[in-house]
């Protein structure tokens, strides 16, 4: 209703004091999250419902692998799924940001600049029923490896390169199933459905505090360019955020 606080997810122009949005993409914020950290809501954990839940159709105790776990997208995979399953293996950067990913819920942690996760999850048996990539690149052949028969691979990002080797009798023989998304360009309608999913699967376990948002610093508008830099470094775990209007830090 009006004058109800609300977050929402938009296509764009987030860098703003005041926005234009279709009624369909906006949601009410959480009851016990406040109106600035709402803001960390919307993006982050439609992106991973639609990517984890709609196109890889994630089932409760399924094997799921999330690359770049610390990150904004992977702390809330991992806040979240913890919740559906106790097999959440992620690959992150560092011992602390594997620490991190252990301590909100991940059962294994893997440092990619330390090993090879192949090797380490072939080495232990362990088969991946669904991985949610945002790195690509080599990444790519290592991910038809360790898949499980009939898993999924989805792609949210590519930061680590656009191609890879692909061994195309691995897809056929264990029939696999290989996607990537974006938000960005779907129409309202189609946002709309998400967030009405979410609403009802994933709000209420906010509420609950069985989801945590993960914020690692916010930085008010004004000092926008060291918040680029912060997330450019990757020395970050979880989500940073741009307040308006003074807020206290």
């Amino acid at each position: 209703q009006t004058g109800d606080p609300v977050c929402a997810i938009l296509g764009g122009g987030g860098y703003a004091e005041f926005v234009n949005v279709d009624h369909r993409q906006v949601m009410p914020i959480p009851k016990n999250i406040n109106i600035h950290d709402a803001a960390s809501l919307p993006e982050t954990i439609l992106t991973v419902y639609e990517n984890i839940f709609n196109i890889s159709n994630f089932r409760k105790n399924e094997s799921i692998l999330i690359h770049g776990g610390s990150s904004g997208i992977g702390t809330t995979a991992i806040s979240l799924l913890k919740n559906y399953t106790n097999k959440i293996y992620v690959t992150a950067g560092s011992k602390e940001k594997c620490e991190a990913c252990i301590g909100l819920g991940a059962t294994k942690a893997i440092n990619y600049n330390e090993e090879n996760f192949e090797e380490v999850l072939t080495k232990e048996n362990i088969k991946i029923d669904v991985i949610l990539d945002m790195v690509g690149g080599d990444y790519f052949k290592k991910n038809l490896k360790i898949l499980n028969f009939k898993g999924r691979l989805t792609y949210i990002a590519a930061i680590g390169g656009i191609k890879g080797e692909v061994n195309i009798l691995h897809i056929m023989n264990k029939q696999l199933k290989i996607s990537g998304s974006t938000l960005r360009s779907r129409s309202p309608e189609l946002k709309g459905r998400i967030v009405q999913q979410a609403l009802k699967e994933i709000w209420p376990l906010i509420e609950e505090g069985k989801i945590g948002i993960n914020i690692f610093k916010k930085f008010p508008m004004e000092e926008v360019n060291s918040a680029h830099e912060l997330m450019e470094s990757s020395k970050h775990i979880g989500k940073i955020l741009l307040t308006i209007k003074g807020e206290k830090q």
